[in-house]
């Protein structure tokens, strides 16, 4: 996969993971005073923050593991 592929599913999937974050606990927020709505909020950024740059590393890693696996394959089949 190209580097600009890569970077278009890691922020598809953060922008999915936001907006579902956003819709999934803004559901009690009529019943927050103002303070506890910016800490929820804050909270949810925090989060998705969180996971966006956890799973961009799992999926780099995951094409570093490809790129050398698909390396060894090439050596062995040159050597052949």
């Amino acid at each position: 996969m190209k580097n600009s592929t890569i970077a278009f599913i890691v922020l598809l999937f953060a922008a999915i993971l936001a907006t579902v974050a956003y819709l999934w606990g803004s559901h009690g927020l009529a019943h927050m005073d103002i303070d506890a709505q910016l800490n929820h909020k804050f909270l949810v950024a925090a989060y998705v923050a969180a996971w966006t740059i956890q799973f961009g590393y799992a999926l780099r890693l995951f094409i570093k593991w490809q790129t050398q696996k698909r390396a060894t394959a090439r050596i062995d089949r040159d050597r052949r």
